[in-house]
């Protein structure tokens, strides 16, 4: 039996991952439950659709360019230098830990080291437990989605396939960190590879400054970019790599920074790259006497 929907013309590929969902019905092992959520998630999907910039969260966020395409399951599993690559990259140096390893979102066993997990904890793969034990993956599932996105929330919930699940028990205390590798998380890695001559970065960073900002900061240099520092002091580690240091001055409590002042240089400078962009456009008016 076939999913049943209205479905209206688009220009983005939800009409592909619908009948993805429908294709694949009756071809798992998943309990009715799942095979339900999976149904009425694709049909979420291909009524609302995905975000435009008409709605006021992408406003300033075209996400045409990915919606446009459907992109296949990444069932292939990449070269071993890749997965070596991958790893050398997300593995934290002389950390002492149990680590799982999803490759292309799937868990790879044979690289993941969950051996000697304490008894009440409970590691282990979303693949794996839709099989071994479905009432814990059904009271788990919909307590993972706190922020519905438009278009995107229901397209995973339809097509997820894996993932990490991690139980503690009450009272059970586990001595060893426990390291989820995706290559998903510290995105900012891939987005500095972008980085190339001519491009500018703004990096916002006060006392005690994160490392992972500074980090950056040095980073943007090294492939000659230019960096915008929004700081607290011209003595600031950030300021000192900057090719322009913004000083903001923040209240505190107990720790707690207020960004108040933050947030309107940066909508400031926001505005007046917009404002100068449009003026740069073939056809614009010239900017008003003063």
């Amino acid at each position: 039996m076939s999913i049943t929907a209205t479905q209206t013309a688009s220009s983005d590929a939800r009409e592909t991952y619908y009948a993805r969902v429908d294709a694949s019905r009756g071809r798992s092992a998943e309990p009715a439950w799942l095979t339900s959520r999976r149904a009425a998630a694709a049909r979420q999907l291909l009524a609302e659709g995905f975000p435009t910039t008409r709605d006021e969260e992408f406003r300033f966020t075209n996400v045409g360019p990915v919606t446009a395409k459907a992109y296949p399951a990444a069932d292939v599993p990449p070269a071993r230098a890749s997965v070596d690559a991958l790893l050398a990259e997300a593995t934290v140096p002389g950390l002492d830990a149990h680590e799982i390893v999803f490759v292309n979102g799937r868990f790879a066993p044979e690289l993941s080291s969950i051996a000697g997990i304490p008894a009440g904890v409970r590691l282990t793969s979303l693949a794996s437990s839709i099989g071994a034990d479905p009432a814990l993956v059904e009271s788990l599932w919909d307590l993972t989605i706190k922020f519905p996105m438009k278009g995107f929330t229901a397209l995973n919930t339809a097509l997820a396939g894996d993932g990490a699940i991690l139980v503690v028990d009450p009272e059970i205390v586990v001595d060893r960190p426990i390291h989820l590798v995706t290559g998903v998380g510290a995105m900012h890695e891939g987005q500095l590879r972008g980085l190339r001559a001519g491009d500018v970065m703004v990096a916002i960073s006060y006392a005690p400054y994160a490392e992972e900002t500074l980090a950056a900061a040095r980073h943007a240099n090294e492939r000659g970019a230019r960096l915008i520092a929004l700081t607290d002091s011209r003595m600031s580690p950030l300021a000192a790599d900057a090719a322009v240091s913004l000083l903001v001055s923040e209240s505190s409590t107990f720790g707690f920074r207020s960004l108040t002042n933050t947030m309107a240089l940066v909508q400031s400078l926001f505005i007046a790259l917009a404002y100068r962009l449009e003026l740069d456009m073939p056809g614009s008016a010239p900017p008003p006497a003063s």
